[in-house]
């Protein structure tokens, strides 16, 4: 099976949901794979504005589409369909619910970028042969035709080779920058100020730290430390080395609703316990044994003082939480991924049939 990806960025969407999942299909010589940016093809651009595809240019049996946003994708996807190349939408997150405080809210809104949306996206994944999705509410959003796979996001198995040391006090903190998480931190501001105050833990966070020390409403009592954002490849040590006790704060909204688990996943492959909120996702990974829900608000509190306070506990909920996603890695969930793509290659070969 011949596949070439079409990765959305380099960042860490590109990475878990295109890059490491190939390499290991790969690596098990199941498919042989390519990865680009940008889509081989003859385009042709129309007076009226219109854009045709002639021909994709791409020797492959399938070719993934992580996001596709722009109107482009559509009439690729279709030639290429003509062509007898079956094609998969990749999607891990809501693009059509992003918050209008979010940094990307413009990017992806047809008003202001007629060019690249989400309804554009919308029409490409229901034309796609399949769809994957990392949960079950972006496939319940972006796939009503029935025809995609809920893959959710794995980790690549370095994760559990990193030791886990924790500082003393125990380092409270969260992962992530304001512009595109503008509501989040306010769940929990006023539980996590109080648990910082009464116990003198630091807060310790890696990203951008513009706004959050205001946003959480802490004062000069508390220990604040932000660390800046580090490659890819270096991050999960970074995010060892800076947070023993992890945030997972969500304001419930429909794109937080269908938002995957990954930022909990990693601090449980990790070993750092973590509390979360209410969402689905989070009910999920917590059904494994990974992290607390804090489902009333005084749970942030409760949850949060007895991990920084009783370090026996923190130590067997570190042990606990890395155990329950130790499977959770692309050896195990590679064929969930072949599954998605050979349904895709099934559907291509019987529409072409018809």
């Amino acid at each position: 099976m011949k596949i070439h990806a079409l990765r959305a960025d380099n960042q860490a969407c590109g990475l878990y949901r295109i890059q490491l999942p190939l390499e290991h299909a790969e690596r098990e010589g199941l498919v042989e794979a390519t990865i680009s940016t940008d889509l081989p093809a003859d385009v042709v651009l129309e007076p009226d504005g219109t854009v045709t595809v002639e021909r994709v240019n791409v020797d492959a049996d399938i070719i993934i589409f992580q996001r596709p946003l722009l109107g482009a994708m559509l009439p690729a996807i279709e030639q290429a369909q003509a062509q007898g190349i079956a094609c998969v939408v990749e999607l891990d997150d809501d693009l059509s619910a992003v918050d209008p405080d979010n940094l990307a809210y413009r990017a992806v809104h047809p008003k202001y970028s007629p060019v690249s949306n989400h309804e554009h996206l919308l029409r490409a994944a229901r034309r796609a042969d399949w769809v994957t999705a990392s949960t079950p509410a972006i496939a319940r959003k972006f796939a009503p035709h029935g025809r995609v796979s809920v893959v959710r996001n794995s980790l690549p198995s370095s994760v559990f080779d990193i030791e886990k040391k924790f500082a003393d006090p125990a380092r409270v903190g969260w992962t992530g920058s304001l512009a595109t998480h503008p509501h989040d931190l306010s769940q929990v501001g006023v539980h996590l100020r109080t648990v910082l105050q009464n116990t003198r833990a630091p807060f310790s966070m890696l990203g951008e730290g513009d706004g959050v020390r205001e946003q959480l409403r802490f004062d000069d009592s508390i220990e604040f430390t932000c660390y800046s954002w580090v490659d890819l490849d270096k991050y999960h040590e970074a995010l060892s080395e800076t947070i023993d006790v992890g945030v997972v704060p969500l304001a419930l909204t429909p794109f937080n609703q269908a938002k995957s688990y990954l930022k909990g996943l990693e601090m449980a492959g990790l070993g750092i316990p973590f509390v979360a909120s209410d969402t689905e996702e989070y009910r999920y990974l917590s059904s494994l044994g990974a992290g607390t829900i804090a489902r009333k608000c005084l749970q942030w509190q409760k949850s949060l003082k007895r991990l920084i306070t009783d370090r026996d506990w923190l130590l067997e909920e570190s042990a606990r939480t890395r155990n329950a996603v130790r499977e959770l890695t692309y050896e195990n969930t590679v064929e969930d991924w072949m599954h998605a793509w050979s349904a895709a290659l099934q559907h291509r070969q019987a529409s072409r049939a018809i």
